[in-house]
């Protein structure tokens, strides 16, 4: 590149002299050659703590576990005690006084005070001068002011309603003789059918013993309980002495009866009752004495009749085939055929039951049995309880 041009106006600066060289520098030693520093460690500086960035754990939900089925508490049902039943108990007997010496009979201020004071139901038994035992005494409140007695005995009922007022005047007595009450003094006349309510004899012990008389040490024979039908062994009493009550039997001929310890079984009483009409074709039930209801039936045919005679209610069958011969249900009797001593694997019991003919009804066709319609059959196994009484009548 070309020099640039002198400056001009300027003087140039004129060589430095007078000036002597710098002498070299002498007496001085040399310096001293160190030894090399010692390694000093780095101090260890910690890293800094950085916390970890906190995480969220995921939410995992609980499994739901359930809970264990803890079976509730059996609480026993409250023993409840029994009603009071009509039944004749034993009770420490009245004074035997001879009807000679009371116009008709004598008063039960006990029994009257009772029943003033409001109990419902009294029930007694007593025996008389003559030996006879009338089967129970009973008085009923039915309603303000108004005291019913009614006198039950072997073959008959004597019932009259008086006033409170009046109940202590009345004389209410077991009346004995046969112008009162017919058959009420005779131990050997059987049972006939009264108003009011029959008893029923449920056995409470696997085996009763069945007697001749009361009193007696000779078994006539024993009864299973349940039956042969799996069913509670069940009796329509007839009377009843002290602590022994005398019962119709379940058993062959038709009418057997026999003597049972009171305290084997349970007193119940019923108001219903059955009358079968053979003739009319009829069924009546009767409740307290009064007809609820009529059903048309079909009865025995002339070759295989149904027996007349007074019975019971026996046992119960809800059948397998409610369409079939023998219709929902079944009451067996305490009476057998007269003439089949078996019958379709049975011993000939009569039965009462439905139909799968309704043609049937209101003739002569069965083998003994008394058939209904399958809806009243059906109705009266919903009220009427074993040991019903049942009439065959002519």
């Amino acid at each position: 590149e070309p020099e640039p041009p002198p400056v001009s106006g300027f003087d140039p600066l004129p060589p430095v002299s007078g000036f002597d060289p710098l002498p070299p520098v002498t007496g001085f030693d040399p310096l001293p050659v160190l030894p090399p520093d010692p390694e000093v460690p780095d101090p260890e500086v910690p890293d800094p703590e950085v916390p970890d960035p906190e995480v969220p754990e995921p939410e995992v939900p609980e499994p739901e576990v359930p809970e264990p089925e803890v079976p509730e508490p059996e609480v026993p049902e409250p023993e409840l005690p029994e009603p009071e039943v009509p039944v004749p108990v034993p009770e420490p007997e009245l004074p035997v006084t001879p009807l000679t010496a009371v116009p008709a009979g004598f008063v039960v201020p006990v029994w009257a005070e009772a029943a003033v004071a409001g109990t419902t139901r009294v029930a007694a038994s007593s025996a008389t001068a003559r030996g006879r035992r009338a089967r129970s005494m009973l008085l009923e409140r039915r309603g303000a002011g108004v005291v019913t007695a009614t006198i039950r005995c072997m073959s008959g009922k004597f019932s009259a309603r008086v006033s409170r007022r009046s109940l202590f005047i009345v004389i209410l007595t077991f009346l004995l003789g046969s112008t009162l009450v017919a058959g009420c003094g005779d131990s050997s006349a059987p049972p006939a059918q009264a108003e009011g309510p029959a008893f029923v004899a449920t056995a409470l012990v696997p085996k009763v013993p069945i007697y001749d008389a009361p009193n007696s040490t000779k078994t006539q024979q024993t009864l299973k309980n349940p039956d042969s039908y799996g069913q509670p062994l069940t009796f329509l009493v007839l009377d009843q002495i002290d602590s022994w009550v005398k019962v119709a039997l379940p058993v062959r001929p038709n009418g057997s009866s026999g003597w049972v310890k009171q305290e084997q079984v349970l007193l119940k009483p019923t108001p219903y009752r059955l009358d079968i009409a053979l003739k009319a074709h009829e069924l009546r039930l009767f409740k307290d004495g009064e007809v609820q209801q009529t059903y048309p039936i079909g009865v025995g045919k002339t070759e295989t009749p149904t027996p007349g005679g007074t019975y019971y209610l026996r046992v119960l069958i809800k059948t397998t085939q409610p369409n079939g011969a023998y219709g929902p249900y079944a009451y067996g009797l305490n009476g057998f055929s007269q003439v089949l001593t078996d019958f379709a694997g049975g011993d000939g019991v009569i039965g009462l039951h439905g139909t799968n003919d309704p043609s049937s009804i209101g003739k002569d066709v069965s083998h003994g049995c008394i058939r209904l319609n399958n809806a009243d059959i059906t109705a009266l196994a919903k009220i009427l309880p074993l040991g019903t009484p049942v009439r065959i009548l002519a």
